[in-house]
């Protein structure tokens, strides 16, 4: 019962707003998170709903134009506005969904006599959750950038391959087709990493850059609005090390920040 009263008042007074909570505790209780909180390695968005199904599972309904990016080996990518949590025991007894202020929701030993284990996934159990994207925008955008979305490691790697591939090819052949070098490593090798800028991108509320050759005022002026820099770095908080990685395709590649639940993308001179 003092765990109950306990995250009762956590997730009452530093989550969000109760929005109803019957006769059976916790069970089956409603909130709106009023703030970024952790989900293991991703981040619900402000206005998520959670609802306390049991003690070791909770749902989730993110707010509109918010997706949860799903993949399962067999079926592929998947998206749904809903999902689920929960902590399963690999001996006997059972695990607890709990929330804690330093890294959000998690699992909490309760009577388990082996291992937590944290799963997001769907309302089909077969498919896990790899990050939350935002629907705003279908196409890739420069600027007027939709609420962020975020994906954990795996979660990368799905999307550039399957998800943004088709779009990043579009623009790497816009971007090069006035060029003698058809690709950003081709053009690196033979003029050196002065011949590009870096431009910032988004797509599906997901943050990357893209390494472009320098622009021609005149030929390359739909490029003119982007923000650009001639590096790129990244900044993580809480003495977390961000870390700068890339997916290349076709010669080209995009450089994205990882290593960290909250990870800042810097482009500049």
């Amino acid at each position: 019962m003092i765990l109950v009263v306990a995250l009762t008042f956590l997730l009452s007074c530093n989550k969000g707003e109760l929005i109803h909570k019957n006769k059976s505790d916790e069970i089956n209780s409603l909130m709106i998170l009023d703030k970024e909180t952790a989900l293991d390695d991703i981040i619900l968005p402000v206005g998520s709903i959670i609802s306390m199904v049991s003690e070791s599972q909770i749902d989730i309904e993110l707010p509109p134009n918010f997706e949860f990016l799903l993949f399962h080996e067999k079926d592929g990518v998947s998206y749904s506005n809903s999902g689920s949590y929960s902590c399963t025991c690999s001996a006997k007894n059972s695990c607890k969904v709990i929330y804690s202020e330093s890294f959000g929701y998690g699992c909490l030993q309760n009577s388990c006599t082996g291992t937590c284990t944290g799963k997001p996934g769907g309302m089909d159990d077969n498919k896990i959750i790899y990050g939350v994207i935002n629907t705003t925008y279908t196409d890739l955008v420069a600027d007027n950038f939709s609420e962020s979305g975020n994906l954990n490691k795996k979660g990368y790697e799905i999307f550039f391959n399957m998800v943004a591939k088709e779009k990043l090819i579009d623009f790497f052949d816009f971007a090069f087709s006035q060029n003698v070098y058809k690709n950003s490593t081709e053009l690196i090798q033979h003029k050196g990493e002065q011949s590009i800028t870096y431009v910032t991108l988004q797509y599906k509320g997901i943050t990357f850059s893209a390494p472009v050759p320098n622009f021609d005022h005149v030929a390359d002026k739909q490029l003119i609005n982007f923000k650009t820099g001639l590096r790129v770095s990244c900044v993580g908080n809480n003495e977390c090390r961000c870390i700068k990685d890339q997916y290349c395709l076709l010669g080209n590649c995009v450089y994205y920040c990882d290593g960290c639940k909250t990870c800042e993308m810097i482009v500049d001179n």
